[in-house]
């Protein structure tokens, strides 16, 4: 990766003895991450990635997912209403 970021927000964190760090609140509102969402976590080259993960329907949040389409979630009765257009 570059050493200079593409997009900063200019705020560091400290890790805490657990080994936490905050995300700060203008990240997880650009990012729509809210409290019980589940976030992935990688290692892209020296770097942390962290991801928000779709845990339901891109369209409608229906946690009944039958079908994954270019790396989303969509439910059938969103499948079928797609369908029907």
């Amino acid at each position: 990766m570059d050493a200079t970021p593409a997009r900063t927000l200019g705020v560091t964190r400290r890790v805490d003895r657990l080994g936490r760090v905050v995300i700060p609140a203008e990240l997880r509102r650009r990012l729509h991450i809210a409290e019980g969402d589940i976030v992935d976590i990688q290692v892209v080259d020296d770097c942390v990635v962290i991801s928000r993960v779709e845990t339901g329907c891109v369209f409608c949040g229906d946690a009944e997912v039958a079908h994954l389409h270019q790396d989303r979630t969509v439910c059938q009765a969103c499948v079928d209403v797609i369908k029907a257009l």
